[in-house]
């Protein structure tokens, strides 16, 4: 938690983000919840009574809870954060037990190399989550094709009018009648393996003869596939792997004309693009169309974008897309096994959310929105209470699931806030119980904290541009610099490293459009809201670590600002920035082997999925540019030296303090 201000606070609640936080952690105690509200025991000195009765004084709505005898009560040994192991479903009731249901839709208007390389990868029954699959393939002129399991087929064309009527519409009544009902779509592991195999490229008869871009219906194909998983009580997932952008039909974001381009920043901010309302338009109310039980991923082998800023409303976190150069690259297999291994061993449904207080605090505009979250709250009127439930409930990586959100104080006495966090795993409900008791600081200074108010911001801007179909960035940036404002007349001193921090986070690439596509840009804002705090600083401010390590920076995981003195550094350095892992020598030695093997590590680590762009680079190189664009220049000649445009710190510290 930090502190904006005297009254302001913001926090951070990351439930699984501790190793010790074990998601399917049993305790050895019963909850104990107050009968009113529902809160939990957690704090002794509100007990009272002698020893044949003991009564619980709940905080939140100060009613009395028997608690029972002294020997009960020294069982009692419950601490600030622990998960509890509730009633599985299948127990409670059996309707609740969702079946796991996978749908592939695969674009073969690809080449043979790619395809292949794809067919290969997924060709691995063994590895695929437990469930039933189906397949959707994506075909030339406008065609999308259901593969039944009997191996017919059955296509369509959005070429068709009535076809392109009924998407538009959404009506899947429409498409329901023209296919085979229930089991005849969905086949086992095996089965559907096998159909893998026998895809074929179209490619070659399309692209390279014309030179445009083929008729791609993506819009069609992701509804077909939204049609076949109607149920409720099933959790689906749509994974689509795409080789371009959609061209024809509803979704449509480029021209079949290779020589017209892709929509820039410049063609949206003056609307001139005549492809992007439509096509939000589209996909939002798509969006609202399909059930909390489906979920969309995307893995896009492309350099040309593909359409994300306009469907970024299918996506629930930045682990739904993950994009390459090729499927034949490296890059391709090592994200698909990681994605493999979250959905089969970590991936968790939530279910809801309660927030409690104590009187003496007030929710402000927080950040808990329809990304997460369903928009309708319920508020218990007799203590502060607020409860959401959860929009598309599927978290792949529990270790980066943040909720940032904001509170006013209006007392100095003791507070408390409680979170509970609701969730299955596998067919097991838990639930996470974490309770914060604090006490403005005095002088409340001190309760300020950059790690948390960093990735405040960052999430506070990516939520704007997620959520906002035309998004202004300058806007956001007035914002920061009135947040910077604030903080510099509310704290006497704000410190030449928090300084250095605010003025990374103000050039950073979230608040500038320069240098990166619209896709490129909303997959950053999906990172950024989805990641934890950690991989937010790193990705503001890189985190930094020499070879060899000298005895300033061993072991040391504080961020340091990474000022223009770096540019000529002579270690090996490994350089994490959150969405890049750079290694940066002057020669290959042992030391750089060391810092290669650093980054590879957490490379293939599954908790850093989507995998992290990695540059390899020599002091001097082209590569080594993009290092240098993460330096703060501290004075204009330093500006010029690292060939930046950018307000030198010591003028924006200038301007802060005016």
């Amino acid at each position: 938690m930090s502190y904006d201000s005297s009254k302001n606070i913001h926090c951070i609640f990351q439930p699984f983000i501790k190793e010790e936080d074990d998601f399917i952690e049993k305790t050895s105690f019963a909850i104990i919840k107050c009968e009113n509200c529902s809160s939990t025991f957690h704090n002794f000195q509100n007990i009272e009574g002698t020893s044949h009765q003991y009564n619980w004084v709940c905080e939140f709505c100060q009613s009395k809870n028997s608690i029972g005898t002294e020997a009960k009560l020294q069982d009692l040994n419950l601490p600030n954060s622990y998960t509890a192991e509730l009633v599985s479903r299948s127990k409670t009731n059996s309707t609740h037990i969702r079946e796991k249901r996978s749908i592939f839709v695969i674009d073969c208007l690809t080449n043979e190399i790619e395809l292949e390389t794809l067919k290969l990868v997924l060709n691995n029954p063994e590895a695929l989550p437990e469930g039933k699959y189906a397949l959707i393939t994506i075909e030339p002129k406008g065609n999308v094709v259901i593969n039944l399991s009997s191996g017919k087929t059955v296509p369509f064309s959005i070429e068709q009018s009535k076809i392109e009527k009924a998407v538009k519409n959404l009506d899947d009544e429409f498409f329901l009648k023209h296919i085979t009902v229930g089991a005849a779509w969905f086949d086992s592991k095996i089965t559907f393996t096998r159909k893998i195999k026998t895809l074929k490229p179209f490619a070659k008869k399309e692209t390279a003869r014309a030179k445009k871009r083929p008729k791609r219906a993506t819009g069609l194909a992701l509804f077909l596939a939204s049609v076949l998983s109607p149920h409720k009580n099933c959790n689906t997932h749509i994974m689509s792997f795409l080789s371009g952008p959609c061209t024809i039909g509803p979704g449509k974001v480029a021209s079949t004309d290779i020589k017209k381009p892709i929509r820039s920043h410049d063609q949206l901010d003056s609307g001139r693009d005549k492809y992007f309302i439509k096509t939000t338009t589209f996909y939002e109310e798509f969006n609202a169309y399909c059930l909390d039980n489906i979920c969309f991923d995307f893995f896009i082998s492309s350099l040309d974008q593909t359409g994300l800023l306009e469907w970024k409303s299918l996506l629930t976190s930045s682990m739904s897309i993950t994009q390459f150069d090729s499927f034949n690259d490296e890059k391709f297999t090592e994200s698909w096994r990681n994605y493999i291994k979250l959905r089969n061993e970590f991936a968790l449904e939530l279910a809801s959310l309660k927030i409690l207080s104590t009187s003496g605090i007030v929710f402000k505009n927080n950040l808990i929105a329809d990304i997460k979250f369903q928009p309708t709250k319920t508020k218990n009127e007799r203590i502060n209470e607020m409860k959401w439930k959860f929009n598309k409930p599927l978290v792949l990586n529990p270790k980066n699931f943040v909720i940032p959100c904001e509170f006013e104080v209006h007392s100095g006495t003791l507070q408390t806030i409680q979170f509970q966090l609701h969730y299955y795993k596998d067919d097991q409900s838990y639930i996470k119980i974490v309770t914060i008791p604090f006490k403005l600081i005095q002088p409340w200074k001190n309760g300020f904290h950059i790690e948390i108010e960093i990735p405040f911001l960052l999430k506070k801007f990516a939520q704007q541009i997620l959520l906002k179909t035309i998004y202004d960035t300058s806007t956001m940036s007035e914002y920061l610099a009135a947040e910077i404002d604030m903080y510099e007349k509310n704290l006497p001193t704000l410190s030449d490293r928090d300084l250095k921090l605010f003025y990374q986070l103000q050039r950073s690439t979230i608040l500038l459009k320069r240098n990166t596509s619209p896709d490129e840009h909303i997959l950053l804002a999906h990172y950024l809201y989805n990641s934890s705090t950690s991989n937010c600083l790193f990705t503001c401010n890189p985190l930094m670590i020499k070879f060899p390590n000298d005895k300033s920076i061993k072991g040391k995981t504080d961020l340091i600002p990474l000022d223009a003195r770096f540019a000529t550094d002579s270690h090996s350095l490994f350089v994490d920035g959150g969405v890049f892992i750079m290694v940066r020598y002057t020669e290959e030695t042992d030391d750089t082997v060391k810092a290669k093997d650093m980054a590879m590590t957490i490379i293939k680590s599954v908790e850093r999925y989507p995998k992290p762009r990695f540059i390899y680079t020599m002091v001097g190189k082209s590569q080594d540019r993009f290092f240098k664009s993460k330096l703060i220049p501290l004075t204009e000649e330093e500006s010029v030296e690292l060939g930046t445009q950018d307000l030198p710190f010591e003028k924006f510290t200038q301007h802060v303090h005016k």
